[in-house]
């Protein structure tokens, strides 16, 4: 059977008006053009390559091969074309704008996976729990916590991160319900009114941080209760549930851009790579209220 490369000889004879020219199209010296010639015909029962003087010419049948061979090739130039427009959609800057938790407990090394398998597009990534304005172009692609998205933007809604009540198991262990402390983001009734429906709602707030990451920490290290994200908690060993409550549903994770942007293919791959590795981690952000 003829494969490729035999079609590529008899191209190269039938474009060629000496062995010499063929055998530099084909970048080989014409001695290897000559047994591969040799060897066109030991595949045929009829003579694809026929010798006359110092020449090599196609029989009728190596000429109806040769134009097969053109519409192989043919095939291969717009594989190669489409390729290459491939390439070039795909490369190009991107600005993601995320919570850092998430970046940080979720998507760090998915998003290094990302980069390393499109070396063609510039990742730039804003970390921070400021909401990107991707109407003035501030950022191509956003993950938002959030409820309640912009209406006119386009992506996809994901799930709700779950939460709990959290604190280290020395310091349920070790301290009297009465002496039980709260850490909140913010001090202020108006800013927890979760606590009253929390396991310890007479449990004052003795400690704000605003820094989401720092509160698990601060509880993780004993000094006092939260109401933490699943994801995150389960990167602190020394963090427990302070009861056998269920998980809760915070706000819904969502991909997002802006309908002007989603057309660029790299944009489309950058949010397909999101929303793929955010759901293989659902159960661990979710948590038991499914």
């Amino acid at each position: 059977m003829i494969n490729w490369d035999d079609y590529r000889v008899l191209l190269a004879i039938q474009r060629s008006n000496s062995l010499r020219t063929a055998a530099k199209a084909l970048g080989v010296n014409h001695s290897t053009v000559q047994r591969r010639c040799a060897s066109i015909n030991q595949k045929s029962a009829s003579t694809i390559v026929e010798q006359a003087g110092n020449n090599y010419r196609l029989s009728e049948l190596g000429v109806a091969l040769a134009k097969t061979a053109e519409k192989i090739e043919q095939l291969i130039a717009e594989d190669e074309r489409m390729y290459a427009v491939n390439r070039i959609a795909l490369a190009g800057e991107i600005k993601l704008s995320l919570p850092p938790p998430i970046l940080q407990f979720l998507l760090l090394d998915d998003i290094n996976a990302f980069r390393r398998a499109h070396p063609g597009i510039k990742l730039t990534i804003e970390s921070s729990f400021m909401l990107a304005d991707l109407d003035l172009s501030e950022a191509q692609v956003v993950i938002r916590v959030s409820n309640q998205p912009d209406d006119h933007l386009i992506g996809h809604r994901l799930f709700p991160i779950g939460v709990n009540y959290y604190a280290s198991k020395d310091y349920l262990d070790d301290t009297n319900h009465r002496d039980l402390q709260w850490i909140t983001a913010q001090a202020g009734v108006e800013h927890n009114a979760w606590i009253a429906d929390s396991p310890y709602p007479d449990a004052p707030c003795h400690l704000s941080i605003d820094d989401l990451t720092a509160r698990h920490q601060a509880a993780a290290n004993g000094h006092g209760m939260i109401r933490g994200a699943n994801y995150i908690a389960s990167h602190f060993p020394n963090l427990a549930p302070i009861d056998n409550s269920p998980d809760m549903p915070f706000q819904d994770i969502w991909v997002l851009t802006h309908p002007d942007f989603i057309g660029l293919p790299r944009i489309k791959r950058l949010m397909q790579a999101l929303i793929s590795a955010l759901k293989k981690k659902r159960e661990i952000v979710v948590g038991n209220n499914k």
